[in-house]
Formats: structure tokens, sequence, C-alpha cells
């Protein structure tokens, strides 16, 4: 099972809402990582909301991990800016990587009945929610020279725009707490930035077969192709999964 929902973070996302349903009729299948421990005064102070003795009521429990998954996206979109601008990513991208696996066992650690429908529902949109923003870590940390080659290429300049306005609209609709507004912007850049990437590897391979492109250059475009339409879509997934969370915490609130 965990390895379906890996695959997920990877399909097109005609595909992931096919599944999604199905595993919505499992448990979630993070296995618990860690005991929770002190978070050291250095880490942002939303980190530290993950209090063991919230545990006792689901409803607080997934507030605060709600949270915290707010304020990872919005450190690695943050992150995600910067290197579309061509500069150093700012953030600590090793220490994300320690919240989100604490974040993942916090999950793990709350526990529903049959009567904990609704908190049900948000665990499993929290749960897909930190399994893209794993994914999407992994894009920041391994592919800033694809985001300069984006941002540099010729052929690629109309992707470049559409993820670097898509990430600055995100980062106010995250401000603003509107995740239905940051949904529905996240989905309409990745459907349009997939539609794009077909054409241009035909151009780009095209190029290369006429000698205006070396093979290496080629390569580099072609993964920042790569790099741009797998960045949208997690940003496309992340924000729908935060969306319904926000409307399954409006159920249990009312």
């Amino acid at each position: 099972l965990t390895a379906i929902v890996r695959l997920e973070a990877e399909l097109p996302f005609a595909l992931t809402d096919v599944y999604e349903c199905w595993l919505c009729a499992d448990s979630h299948p993070l296995a618990l990582l860690a005991t929770s421990t002190a978070l050291p005064e250095r880490r942002p102070p939303w980190t530290r909301e993950l209090e063991p003795a919230l545990l006792e009521q689901p409803s607080l429990a997934l507030d605060a991990a709600q949270s915290v998954i707010a304020g990872l996206f919005d450190d690695l979109i943050t992150h995600i800016h910067q290197i579309l601008q061509h500069n150093p990513g700012s953030a600590d991208l090793a220490q994300l990587q320690g919240i989100l696996d604490e974040t993942e066992a916090y999950l793990d650690r709350i526990h529903l009945d049959s009567g904990y429908a609704v908190e049900h529902e948000r665990l499993l949109s929290l749960l897909h929610a930190l399994d893209h923003l794993q994914r999407l870590h992994e894009r920041s940390e391994e592919d800033e020279d694809r985001a300069m080659t984006a941002g540099k290429a010729p052929r690629l300049g109309e992707i470049h725009t559409l993820l670097l306005a898509e990430v600055d609209r995100l980062q106010r609709d995250i401000a603003a707490n509107n995740w239905q507004q940051a949904w529905q912007h996240a989905g309409q850049t990745a459907l349009a930035i997939q539609q794009l990437q077909q054409p241009l590897r035909v151009r780009i391979v095209t190029d290369t077969a006429s000698g205006q492109l070396s093979v290496p250059e080629s390569t580099d475009r072609l993964e920042a192709i790569r790099w741009a339409v797998r960045v949208s879509h997690h940003l496309a997934r992340i924000t729908h999964h935060l969306e319904r969370a926000a409307n399954a915490a409006g159920k249990t609130a009312s």
C-alpha cells in the first residue's frame, strides 16, 4: 500500500483521484517513525505545535498537524520561488526533512474510532498532502539546477513564467488561508504546464537532431521540463488535499 501511495505522487493528476477513493477505505500506510521529542528553539515556532498531550483530543491534534503542514508547505514554496528567480534557496532542507518525518509520526499516533468519520476524512487528506510534500521536498533538494535551466533556456520561458507566477500566488493564498482559491490556481497552472510539455519536448528533440542543441543541452532542458511538470503537479495535489482538510475542519467546528 505504501508503494501505491508513493506512486500516486508521480501520476498525472487525472489518474490520482481514481484510486484515492480506494485508499480512503484502508488505513493510512505511514509507519510510526519516532516518538515525539522536544523541538529545538532554533526551529520555526509552528513546529512546536505537535504536543503529545493533544493526541487525547483528535480534533486538536489534527489542528496542530495541519498548521505544521501548512508551515512546511509555505517554506518549500518560498524556497522554490527563490530558486526560480536564480537565487539560492533559503530553506534548511535537512531540517525540514526532519520535521516532515516527525509530522508523519505524529499523524500515525492519532487513533480514531468509528465515531470520528469527519476526523478520519481530515486525517487522510493530511496524509496525502504530507506525502506530496515529501515529493516536493525531494524536487527542491535535488533539482535546483533544473529550476535554473527552466529560467534560462529560451524555449522554456513560458513554463518558467507560469510556475513563478503560481508560487507567487500560492504565497498570497496561504497567507490569506484561502485554500479553495489556492487549489483552483494550482490546478489550472499544473494543467497548463502539462499541456505545454509535449510540444516543447518535440521541439527540443528536433533542435537536437538539426544540430541547434547539443545532446547535453537537450538533456538539461528535457529534465527541466520534467521538473516543472512534477513541481506543478505536487503543488496542485497538496493544495487539493489541504483544501479538503480545511473543509473537514469546518464540519467539525460546526
